[in-house]
């Protein structure tokens, strides 16, 4: 029995909702960063996906692994 992803009833489902037109708002840095100390995380740290981006390029340009 196989059936594609599209055909699996909870994707059906899902593509049979009506877009949301509610728009996220950022996460409060503090308040994530307290969530996941309190959820029992030694430590924790974030950084900007822009951030990332730029670093994983570098690497490849570098020649590590990419």
């Amino acid at each position: 029995m196989s059936t594609s992803l599209k055909e699996h009833p909870t994707v059906e489902a899902h593509q049979k909702k009506p877009a949301s037109e509610k728009v996220s708002q950022p996460l409060d840095a503090a308040w994530l960063r307290q969530l996941c100390l309190d959820a029992g995380a030694d430590d924790v740290g974030f950084a900007k996906v822009d951030t990332l981006r730029r670093l994983f390029r570098r690497k490849c340009v570098l020649g590590s692994n990419c």
